[in-house]
């Protein structure tokens, strides 16, 4: 009897080491099932986010390069209309000029024969006061469109170089953002991880001190 309970004793722990072996193979299999699942799931995690990033950095750069153009086209526009005033008032300017010499050759012309010679003398002054005075105007024409195109110059330059420190700075943000979500992201999977090894490590501890029961129940089973 005591050979037979003996081997039924080594028997029982036979089968016990093998349904442990199974059970820890099991949990293996469970585990890297699960950790295969958590990777896949973090992955596509991290490839919506890169894509929603993506997408709403297109956006901006598109919202930004409408804002430039239509400043652009602002800028443009208001030289065009100076340049429009410019000419208008040159052309006013020497019409004007026109006016006064027609003006002046008609009382010159009116004078008598005898003074001929005097009228023939202010036709030229009148003539070279004409051609100042178109001179002038043509001078101070160019001035205006030199002037008016450093200014367009100038405040293109300057909204340039504003478009781009925002646009750098911007970049900077995002870069930053990006890094403070990766290490928030890394430190809650190493959290999960630890998390999901102890609940693991606490359910073979369940299991194995539920196997050693049966085992010591069903030997003093065997026993009685």
């Amino acid at each position: 009897e005591e050979e037979e309970s003996q081997r039924f004793k080594e028997e029982d722990e036979r089968r016990l080491k093998e349904e442990t072996r199974k059970l820890q193979e099991e949990e293996r299999k469970l585990k890297e099932e699960k950790r295969t699942k958590l990777e896949e799931e973090e992955e596509k995690k991290l490839q919506e986010e890169e894509n929603r990033r993506l997408h709403e950095e297109e956006e901006e750069r598109l919202r930004i390069f409408n804002v430039v153009r239509t400043k652009r086209e602002s800028q443009i526009k208001k030289g065009k209309q100076l340049i429009e005033k410019i000419d208008r008032i040159y052309k006013e300017e020497l019409e004007k000029a026109e006016l006064d010499k027609l003006t002046q050759i008609e009382k010159v012309t009116k004078l008598k024969e005898k003074r001929i010679q005097e009228e023939n003398q202010a036709r030229e002054e009148l003539d070279k006061i004409h051609k100042k005075k178109i001179a002038e105007a043509e001078k101070e024409r160019l001035d205006r469109l030199e002037e008016a195109r450093k200014l367009i110059e100038k405040k293109l330059k300057e909204e340039e170089e504003v478009r781009l420190k925002e646009e750098k700075e911007r970049k900077l943000q995002e870069e930053e953002e990006r890094k403070i979500k990766a290490s928030e992201t890394r430190k809650l999977q190493e959290e999960e991880v630890k998390s999901s090894q102890e609940i693991e490590r606490k359910n073979l501890e369940e299991i194995e001190e539920r196997k050693l029961k049966e085992l010591q129940e069903q030997e003093k089973t065997n026993q009685n």
